[in-house]
C-alpha cells in the first residue's frame, strides 16, 4: 500500500458516515490526521447538547476532531493541515470553492448517480420504491453532487428492506469502495456525469411522512419504508398521530404489522386493534 496518500483528512457527521471512518483508519493509520464534523447540537427531549457520531467516533479512535461553525474556519483548517485528500461523507456543511479547487476531496454519496443529488438519497430511493441503489464516489466540485464520477457499487433493495436496514448496507458499501478507491490511488480515472439523467431529492419535512388513505398503495408503502423506523411515516387517527413503522400488501389492500401511537410505545397492529378502529 505504498501508494496511499500521506495526509487524509475525514469529513462526515451522522452515523452512516462512522463505519466508513473506522474502515479508514484500519486502512490509513496514521495517514488518517484528523476528522472534521458538525458542532454539538441539541438531542432529544430535553435538547441537551450531544456531540456527532462521528465526533464520538474520531475521538474513540484517538484522532484530533475538529467542529468549525463557518466557511471560514473550515478553510483555515484545511489549509493549516494541507492534506493531500479529503473525505466527505454526509458532512453537512457545503464547502468553500477555494478548499474544493485547491484540494482533491472525494465524496461518498448514497445513490447511483446522477439519480438523486441533494439531500436525501437514501429516503429518496425508497419513496420510489426503486429496485435498486448504491453508492458513488465522486470528485467535488464546487456544485452540489455534480463532479466527476470516479466508481460506483449498486445494491438491490430488497422488499423487507426500510429506512433502517438499507442506510445500514449502503454505509458497509460506501466502506468498501473507498477501501478499493484507496488501494487503487492515485491509479483512478474520472467519467463526467449525464446530467440530461440527473434528479434531485429534496430536504424532508413532515409533510412527505403524512399517509392519507386517498393515497395509492405504492406512495403509502414508500413512505412507510423510508422512515421506517423512526421518525415514522403517520396517519392521523382523530387528532393523534399513529406512527405506521411496517406493513404489508395483500389483495391490493394495506395491512399495517406495527405501530406506534402517539404517546405509546412500539406495538403490533393486532393489539392497536383492540381498543382502536382500523387505520387504513
Amino acid at each position: 500500500m505504498s501508494n496511499l496518500p500521506d495526509k487524509v483528512l475525514f469529513c462526515g457527521t451522522p452515523e452512516f458516515a462512522v463505519p466508513i471512518l473506522e474502515r479508514c483508519h484500519t486502512v490509513l493509520g496514521s495517514r488518517l490526521i484528523g476528522v472534521l464534523t458538525r458542532p454539538e447540537a441539541p438531542f432529544g427531549r430535553g435538547q441537551q447538547l450531544r456531540p456527532s457520531p462521528v465526533h464520538a467516533a474520531g475521538q474513540s479512535l484517538d484522532l484530533a476532531v475538529h467542529t468549525p461553525t463557518t466557511k471560514k474556519e473550515l478553510k483555515a483548517i484545511v489549509e493549516a493541515l494541507q492534506p493531500d485528500l479529503i473525505i466527505v461523507v454526509a458532512y453537512g456543511m457545503i464547502f468553500p470553492k477555494s478548499v474544493v479547487d485547491g484540494f482533491f476531496c472525494l465524496n461518498i454519496h448514497g445513490s447511483l448517480l446522477p439519480q438523486y443529488r441533494g439531500a436525501s438519497p437514501i429516503h429518496a430511493s425508497l419513496l420510489n420504491r426503486d429496485h435498486e441503489t448504491g453508492i458513488t464516489l465522486i470528485k467535488m466540485n464546487a456544485s452540489m453532487d455534480t463532479g466527476d464520477i470516479i466508481s460506483t457499487r449498486s445494491t438491490a433493495i430488497l422488499p423487507d428492506d426500510n429506512f433502517a436496514s438499507l442506510h445500514d448496507r449502503l454505509s458497509q458499501i460506501g466502506a468498501e469502495i473507498t477501501t478499493e478507491f484507496l488501494i487503487a490511488y492515485p491509479n483512478i480515472s474520472l467519467t463526467p456525469q449525464d446530467d440530461r439523467r440527473s434528479s434531485y431529492c429534496h430536504k424532508l419535512t413532515t409533510a412527505d411522512m403524512e399517509l392519507k388513505t386517498k393515497m395509492p398503495i405504492d406512495m403509502i408503502m414508500g413512505r412507510i419504508k423510508a422512515f421506517s423506523p423512526a421518525p415514522g411515516a403517520f396517519i392521523m387517527a382523530g387528532n393523534r398521530r399513529v406512527k405506521i413503522i411496517d406493513a404489508t400488501v395483500k389483495d391490493d389492500c394495506i395491512i399495517p404489522l406495527r405501530v406506534k401511537p402517539e404517546g405509546k410505545g412500539e406495538m403490533a397492529y393486532a393489539d392497536y386493534l383492540r381498543g382502536n378502529g382500523p387505520l387504513i
